[in-house]
Formats: structure tokens, C-alpha cells, sequence
């Protein structure tokens, strides 16, 4: 691993004291932690757009949309880009079910929503937000994702959106991606596992010849933790047929080689790669453009 990419404690620290000083809602976010801290957050929800809601379950994510409703608005916003009523939606790494509501909520009764989460105390809110909006439909699974069936430990943090597989945490069911995924063609899989994605991919690749598009967070430090970079998951989806979409404004690009390398001013998180598979670009494209946005 690159020294570059190992964080000092004494470095997090200064940076989330710095993020603390340059934060526009800090006294919110000061009470969110106080709130947390004396054990009652779950006793309040927060108000998403469309009449939805999630619990303040002591969770990172949870806290972050409680002080901000709209801090994860550009994930939100691109599923509602791309699903339409009647879709199918895949989320691995769930989280505390924010995205797997905004889908459900976009797909209605008609189309299929799974979220997978594999840490069981962040499962258990998945669950009781899903439960919160009337969404039982969903259908929720406590495993982790990757490319043989067996058994991992699933870290349990208090940044809990960087949970992890890894040699200490909770054990938890291990299962390929195919082993869940039945025939219906999946509309969008959204993948999020702290630095597990190349795995995950590698046992899925039954489910990526029937998806159309694919949202993958990427990140270097996340992906040297199991020794691998992430332009080994560009390459594998361009060996499964996908293609990347870069947005720029309301104008997105097509490219058909690596694109992880060429991003500017990488964040600290990484950048969630959009790819598509080739026989689904002109769907993609009539989705964008019933948005005002065009592949260019």
C-alpha cells in the first residue's frame, strides 16, 4: 500500500476538526452528536422529500440527513435520473435504507427493490425504515456480498457508512451476488461496500449480463485494503460489456476505456463510476433526456 493512502490518527483527528470549523450547519451537527450521545436520536425522524422519512438511528448516516435533509441528494437524484415505475433496483450496502426508500418510493408496487446490508445493527434500521414508510415489500437481506458462499467479519464502526469486511467485527453470512439475483432484468445496481466491490463483481456475473446500469463507488484506499486498484473493476465491467458515463452538467460523455484515472481532484471518498451496459444505451439516454440532460 502506498504511504499516501494510510491516514494517521492524528490526521483524522485535523480533519474532522477542520470539517467540524468549515461546517454550514455546525451547531446542528454539535446537537446531533449531543442527541446521539445521550442515547435518544432514535426519537426523532428526519423529513425526506416525497413524504418520506428515516429515523434518527445513532448512525452516521442517519445523523448526517437529520442535520442536513438533503446531504446525500446527488445519489437520490441520479436513481431518480434513472428508475422509472416498474424497475428493478439492487442495493448492496444499504446502509440504514435511505436509498432503498427513494427507490421504492420511484419503482412503486410494481417494481422490485432488494437492499443488502451486512452489518446486523444497521440491517435492524434498514429495516425499521423501510418498515417506517410502509414499504414491506422490499425485500431486505443481512449478508455480505462477494464471490464464494461462506462466512466474513463485517466491522461495526462508528463512521458505520465505512464498515468494512475484514479479519475482526460480527460474523455474517457470506453469498455471490448471483445466488440472490433471480431472472428479472435489473434496472440499476447500486454498490457500495467500502473497497469490496471487485469481489462482489466477481461473483456476479450472471446478474451483470442482465443489468442495464451499474453505480459503483470507487476509491484507491478502499480497494488496497484487499489489495487490488480500482481500474480492475473498470475492467471487468468493460469485459461484461458496459461502457462508462461521465456527467458533466446536464450533458453526460460515453467512454469506452478506464476512467478512474483520469478524474481530477479525486475526493477523499473516491467517485461512484456510472456504467452502462451497451445494449441499454439508448434506454439510458431516452431516461436522461426525459430529464433535460443528453449524452453528448
Amino acid at each position: 500500500m502506498s504511504p499516501k493512502l494510510v491516514e494517521t490518527a492524528w490526521e483524522r483527528w485535523r480533519r474532522r476538526a477542520a470539517k467540524l470549523r468549515s461546517h454550514p450547519q455546525r451547531a446542528r451537527f454539535l446537537a446531533s452528536r449531543a442527541l446521539w450521545l445521550a442515547g435518544v436520536s432514535s426519537w426523532f425522524t428526519v423529513d425526506l422529500p416525497d413524504g418520506l422519512r428515516v429515523r434518527f438511528y445513532p448512525s452516521s448516516v442517519s445523523a448526517a440527513l437529520w442535520v442536513s435533509p438533503d446531504a446525500r441528494n446527488d445519489d437520490a437524484a441520479f436513481l431518480d435520473t434513472v428508475l422509472r415505475p416498474g424497475d428493478t433496483y439492487l442495493d448492496c450496502g444499504a446502509n440504514i435504507g435511505h436509498l432503498a426508500i427513494v427507490a421504492r418510493s420511484i419503482v412503486g408496487r410494481e417494481g422490485v427493490v432488494t437492499a443488502i446490508e451486512p452489518n446486523p445493527r444497521i440491517f435492524e434500521y434498514c429495516v425499521d425504515n423501510l418498515r417506517l414508510n410502509g414499504f414491506a415489500d422490499v425485500l431486505a437481506l443481512n449478508t455480505a456480498l462477494g464471490e464464494t458462499r461462506g462466512a466474513v467479519c463485517i466491522s461495526d464502526r462508528r463512521d458505520d457508512d465505512q464498515n468494512r469486511v475484514g479479519d475482526a467485527g460480527t460474523l455474517v453470512p457470506l453469498r455471490p451476488l448471483d445466488d440472490i439475483v433471480g431472472a428479472t432484468p435489473v434496472t440499476l445496481l447500486k454498490l457500495d461496500v467500502e473497497g469490496y466491490e471487485l469481489q462482489v463483481l466477481k461473483g456476479a456475473a450472471r446478474t451483470l449480463a442482465i443489468t442495464s446500469v451499474v453505480y459503483c463507488e470507487l476509491s484507491e484506499p478502499n480497494s488496497a485494503r484487499f489489495g487490488y486498484h480500482p481500474r480492475e473493476v473498470e475492467d471487468l465491467l468493460l469485459s461484461h460489456g458496459f461502457v462508462f458515463a461521465r456527467a458533466d452538467g446536464a450533458a453526460w460523455n460515453i467512454v469506452r476505456h478506464r476512467l478512474y484515472e483520469t478524474v481530477e481532484h479525486m475526493p477523499r471518498t473516491g467517485f461512484n463510476l456510472v456504467a452502462v451496459r451497451v445494449g441499454a444505451l439508448d434506454d439510458f439516454a431516452a431516461r436522461l433526456a426525459a430529464r433535460g440532460q443528453r449524452i453528448i
